[in-house]
């Protein structure tokens, strides 16, 4: 993934600056991928190793729709936290659950849902 910002750079992890040139600064992101069932499809989460040896889901596909349930391991790793802005703007998922390795759910995590009608928290979980 490749994103370009103008001005300003915070980027809390898995970037890695790679030049600056006439004030456009490009980060290169380091997420991995995994393919989940979503609705009667499929859809793509993107996600990034924490510190701790844990799992944070980071994205998913704006064009996701229908029913996700986010895994509680990726590769026998717990995933335990949904980033800031993962699932923003993916605007056709209508039921999200949450498994209940995860203990912390990021800012604006789920912002601008059109079709959201409900989300299953697990228990333990912390929303910063």
């Amino acid at each position: 993934m490749r994103c370009l910002f103008r001005g300003f750079v915070h980027w809390n992890s898995g970037g890695v600056l790679t030049e600056t040139l006439s004030g456009v600064t490009e980060i290169v992101a380091s997420a991995e991928e995994i393919t989940v069932p979503v609705g009667t499809s499929t859809t793509t989460l993107t996600y990034d190793y924490l510190d701790d040896g844990t799992i944070e889901i980071t994205g998913c596909d704006e064009n996701a729709a229908g029913e996700l349930e986010i895994p509680s391991e990726i590769d026998g790793v717990a995933v335990t936290s949904v980033g800031d802005k993962a699932f923003y703007e993916c605007f056709s998922l209508t039921f999200i659950t949450i498994p209940d390795s995860v203990t912390s759910i990021g800012r604006y995590a789920f912002e601008c849902y059109f079709d959201l009608e409900s989300v299953t928290i697990g228990s333990g979980v912390t929303i910063i």
